[in-house]
């Protein structure tokens, strides 16, 4: 049987996928699934060597370039394992505590389980947590909130093809957490566990830092998922819009775009409301500008702010 399918979208990853591979070479009873979405480098090659000088049981699929939500929701179509994670190509694991999980999978009963190294082994109603999680409120006694991402945490295969639930396409920023919050919303108990085994790598000059993709379009696109899974006048809908109006401003400001621009982006982001509530008196002061669209002042503030900010960056975050 395999317990655990690892589903790994790569693009252009020649240069940073081998230390993942030789971390993979010494995993047992897994699956592994590479989605490679359509790379010009010799990617393709790497994994092919891979798969021929390993026991592993390994899976290349090739498209063309069509987005990494594109690349997961095919890799868990091809699933065969009990759980499925998701890892991105330039990221490392813990590999003797993934070991450990693996070797005892059958302890897992619920639908998800989170692994972070900063949240209580506990089992918790998944509604209660919603709020929590999109709003990365922290949990329990902790001071750990849940990570929006889907790597760390495992899905049920099953759980996930029978309720058909897939990363929305259409949205190039947010969709790791629409996935995880739609999940959320169809099941009832998820695990929480301590033993994270996750390595995220921190890559300033990543895609994930350089805005590809066209602010007020995703944030549109985003919004109208978030509203379908949490209906039309949810509160938390209004919250989330608040706090990520900040930021997509601010992605705007760093990305140099007109104040027109800035001026649509706000203007489309508010028709799903806001709230102030639960936001602290900066992000108060903020989105009162924002709200007033003095652009001048509060490009100001933001780029004061992120000179204020400088801090040493890890290259591997523990998860």
């Amino acid at each position: 049987m395999i317990n655990l399918t690892i589903i790994v979208p790569t693009f252009n990853a020649q240069k940073v996928v081998q230390p993942l591979l030789e971390q993979f070479a010494c995993l047992k009873n897994v699956e592994f699934i590479f989605v490679d979405d359509g790379s010009t480098d010799r990617t393709i090659d790497v994994l092919k060597k891979f798969k021929q000088c390993s026991n592993c049981d390994v899976h290349i699929l090739s498209f063309e370039h069509n987005g990494v939500s594109n690349s997961r929701n095919m890799g868990i179509k091809e699933a065969k394992g009990k759980y499925i994670a998701f890892i991105d190509a330039d990221d490392l694991i813990k590999i003797d505590i993934l070991k450990e999980i693996i070797a005892n999978i059958e302890r897992y009963e619920t639908d998800i389980i989170f692994f972070q190294n900063d949240l209580n082994s506990e089992r918790l109603n998944s509604k209660e947590i919603i709020k929590k999680f999109v709003l990365k409120e922290p949990i329990s006694s902790t001071e750990g909130f849940i990570k929006t991402t889907p790597w760390s945490k495992f899905f049920k295969t099953d759980f996930l093809k029978i309720s058909n639930i897939e990363f929305p396409t259409d949205v190039q920023f947010g969709e790791d957490l629409i996935f995880v919050l739609n999940s959320l919303l169809k099941t009832d108990v998820i695990q929480m566990d301590s033993n994270g085994f996750y390595l995220y790598k921190n890559n300033p000059s990543s895609v994930s830092k350089k805005i590809k993709f066209d602010i007020v379009a995703n944030a549109i696109q985003f919004y109208e998922e978030l509203q379908k899974a949490l209906g039309k006048n949810s509160l938390i809908l209004k919250q989330c819009v608040s706090r990520m109006l900040i930021k997509d401003v601010e992605r705007a400001v760093f990305s140099n775009k007109k104040s027109a621009y800035i001026k649509k982006l706000i203007k489309s982001s508010l028709l799903f409301g806001y709230s102030f509530k639960d936001l602290n008196i900066k992000q108060k002061i903020i989105l009162k500008l924002i709200i007033k669209q003095r652009i001048f002042t509060t490009k100001l503030i933001m780029k004061l702010r992120k000179r204020l900010e400088k801090r040493r960056i890890l290259q591997y975050e523990e998860i």
